[in-house]
Formats: C-alpha cells, sequence, structure tokens
C-alpha cells in the first residue's frame, strides 16, 4: 500500500513475464562476456517463468553453441523455429548446429527455409553459402572449412565414429572435450599441448592419413640446394563462421574493452608496411642484400609481424645461409606460439625449414619438419612432397646399401 493525498494505490508484484525479461537481461550481460555458464542459468530461468518466448531460446542456443554443446544448441533452436516459425534468426541458430554437427544436407535445408522469411538475411545467406561450399568439398574429397586449413572440418565426428580406436576414445568426455575444443580454436588447443594426449596423436594421424614422428633438434648444414624456393607469401583465406552470436531483441548495447590503438603505433605500422613493399620490390630484382635489410627494418618498426620474419627468411633460403634461415624460422615460431598467432605463419615457418633440409638431401628431418607443418595447416601439396620426399629417402637408402655392396665385391676381387 503507498499512502499519497489520502488516496490508496495498491502497488502489484511483477509478473512471470516481466520477471523472465529481467533473467534475460542479466543473461545478455554475462553473453556479452562470453559467460556462457551464467548467461544459460539465466534463460534457463526465464525459460522456466515464461516458456512462449522465443528469443529465450534463441539466446540459450547461441550459449551452447560457444561451449560446443551443438546437440544442446540443436534442441534450443528447434524450439526456437517452433514457437516463432518466421523468424529468420531462429533457422540461423538451427542451421548452425546442424552444419556443426556434420548435417550437412539438413543445415543447407535449415537455411533455405529460413530465408523464404527474410531472403536478404546476411547470416543465413552466409551459412548456405559455407554448407554448400562445405559439402562441394566433401564430394571433390578436398578439405574441410573446420580448424586449420579445413582439417578439422565436420567429417571429423564421422572419422571418428568410423576408426575403432577413436570410437572408444569417443566414449570418455574429456576426449571430446578436446575435440570440440580443435574445432572450435585449434591455435588454442596446440597451446594447450593438446598432442601431449597419445588418444589426440592418434587423431591426427586418422586425420591426416600418416603417421606423426618426432621432430629432430637439427644439424649443421653446408652444401648449395639444388632448387631454391620461391617466397611470396600468400594472404591468408578467410572463411566466414556461419553463426550469429548476439542475443535477441532489445539486447542492451555492448560496449567493446579494446583500447583504439594511437596514432604513433599505426604510423610504425605504416613505415614497417612501407618498407616490406620495398623489400618485395629489391626481392623480385634479385637484390637480396637490400631486400634483407628493408625486412628487417620493417621488423624493427612491427615487431609481432611473423610476415616480416618469414620474409627474411625466404632470402636467407635463397643466399644458402642455412643456419640464419632456420634461426629465423624458429624465431617465427616463438613468436607465433606466444601471441597465439594464426597457424598459418607456424606452417610456413614449419615448411621452410623442411625445404632448407630436403636441400641439404637431410630427408629424414625434412620429413619431419613438413610432418609438423601438416600438423599446423592440412595441405594437399605438401603432403605429396612430403610423400615425395619419402619416395626419395627410400631411393637413397637403396643406392647407399647397394653402392657398399659393390664396393665389398671389388675389394675381395682385388
Amino acid at each position: 500500500l503507498v499512502f499519497s493525498n489520502f488516496k490508496v494505490h495498491f502497488v502489484g508484484r511483477m509478473t512471470d513475464a516481466q520477471l523472465a525479461q529481467q533473467a534475460k537481461s542479466r543473461g545478455n550481460k554475462h553473453f556479452s562476456k562470453k559467460e556462457w555458464d551464467l548467461a544459460i542459468k539465466e534463460y534457463s530461468e526465464a525459460i522456466d517463468l515464461d516458456p512462449t518466448q522465443h528469443a529465450f531460446y534463441s539466446n540459450r542456443s547461441a550459449c551452447f553453441a560457444g561451449k560446443q554443446q551443438y546437440s544442446r544448441a540443436l534442441t534450443d533452436a528447434e524450439k526456437c523455429v517452433e514457437l516463432k516459425p518466421d523468424w529468420p534468426k531462429g533457422y540461423s541458430r538451427k542451421g548452425l548446429a546442424l552444419f556443426k554437427l556434420g548435417r550437412l544436407s539438413d543445415a543447407e535445408a535449415c537455411y533455405t527455409e529460413g530465408l523464404k522469411y527474410d531472403a536478404n538475411n546476411a547470416s543465413l545467406k552466409e551459412g548456405l553459402e559455407q554448407t554448400q561450399q562445405e559439402k562441394e568439398r566433401q564430394k571433390s574429397g578436398g578439405p574441410g572449412v573446420g580448424g586449420p586449413g579445413g582439417l578439422f572440418g565436420p567429417d571429423m565426428y564421422m572419422k571418428i565414429q568410423s576408426d575403432p580406436e577413436l570410437r572408444e576414445y569417443a566414449k570418455d568426455p574429456t576426449f571430446m572435450q578436446k575435440v570440440n575444443m580443435l574445432m572450435s580454436n585449434p591455435q588454442q588447443a596446440m597451446q594447450l599441448g593438446l598432442l601431449n594426449d597419445p588418444r589426440m596423436q592418434k587423431l591426427f594421424e586418422v586425420m591426416l592419413g600418416m603417421k606423426l614422428g618426432t621432430a629432430p633438434t637439427g644439424k649443421d648444414m653446408a652444401e648449395e640446394p639444388k632448387v631454391a624456393e620461391t617466397t611470396n607469401e600468400p594472404a591468408d583465406e578467410q572463411i566466414p563462421e556461419p553463426m550469429d552470436t548476439t542475443p535477441d531483441e532489445k539486447e542492451e548495447p555492448v560496449i567493446s574493452e579494446e583500447k583504439k590503438e594511437d596514432i604513433e603505433k599505426l604510423e610504425r605500422e605504416k613505415k614497417a608496411l612501407e618498407w616490406k613493399t620495398k623489400g618485395n620490390e629489391l626481392y623480385s630484382e634479385k637484390k637480396l642484400d637490400e631486400a634483407l635489410e628493408a625486412y628487417q627494418k620493417a621488423q624493427e618498426l612491427d615487431p609481432n609481424k611473423p610476415a616480416y620474419l618469414l620474409n627474411q627468411s625466404a632470402v636467407l633460403f635463397m643466399q644458402k645461409k642455412w643456419k640464419d634461415c632456420l634461426k629465423i624460422c624458429e624465431e617465427t615460431i616463438e613468436l607465433c606460439r606466444s601471441k597465439y598467432l594464426d597457424l598459418k605463419w607456424t606452417f610456413k615457418a614449419y615448411k621452410r625449414m623442411g625445404s632448407v633440409f630436403e636441400e641439404q638431401g637431410e630427408f629424414s628431418q625434412a620429413i619431419q619438419f613438413y610432418k609438423k607443418a601438416l600438423i599446423e595447416k592440412n595441405d594437399r601439396q605438401l603432403k605429396k612432397k612430403s610423400s615425395n620426399v619419402t619416395t626419395q629417402k627410400e631411393k637413397s637408402r637403396g643406392y647407399s646399401i647397394f653402392g657398399s655392396r659393390k664396393s665389398t665385391r671389388t675389394q675381395d676381387k682385388r
């Protein structure tokens, strides 16, 4: 009761629908910070209070997707679509879960259905395009879109089930948690040392189609190379993720915590890029010493760019300075690991190290570094090259044995 000017006003308690909206708002705050478990708790409370609101299920589905729990994400997305079948975002949530579960035909049908209600919806169009591309890749035997270079695409679950040993591992939730981590963030998974788990090594072997060995520590080299490696660093192919990770309807604005780069840093990066461009021009003109100096200046201005280090290693490779080339490649790998940079850079560094050993005729070491590169990124051309080097290694071993026997027979005759 509230008394005001001798009038009596009755203040009623909040309805379940109002309490549900409050729970949803709390969930949105956790969502914006990627605090998935806390957000799920709030959205679940909202659903208990008002199970008729499709947006609650949509938001909780996005949280489950954030945790790589795609079966649960699918269940909530299906409920969302059931409650509001003309809402495009529900189909986006459902399509993502189906895609991540490897159900590509169902995902394609879902995205197509959603586009009937909003033909210009960017998320649905993007999801449909990526799903169709993945289907085509699987038909042609090409790499998938998940993980480094497609090594851990949606078909990884199917490969696990088709392998008797991996199928047994899949019964362990901790193993599947690591698998999901590889699907969502392979770079972080590598940093956490997943390959220390023999089960994960087995998974890599199945996905790569080859046995993994232990990388060598390296040794001194002296001979001149036979063929120089060309090194115009290609731009990384950006494959969009068909996931709309924003809470739905009447969201509170999310304030980014990222700091804007100051003018001085931007100016350094600009100058570094200018030196890199100059280095590329000098490199193409075979002015290797000048090119190396330009790349070094670029790195000094912007020391966190692995491309500038790899450019230096390319020059050193052409100059046949093997020890220096390997050292720069190792620095590149150390930088990438410490800064959690894209795996494409460590792929290139390991690949170049393999090339150094191959040019030396050190085929065993070359193969080991090529295998390390393939862990970073599944590359068909490198797999073929590694296979060719293996064949070359076996041939050279055969020649060595034959030559030894021939020498012995010659001595016997004498």
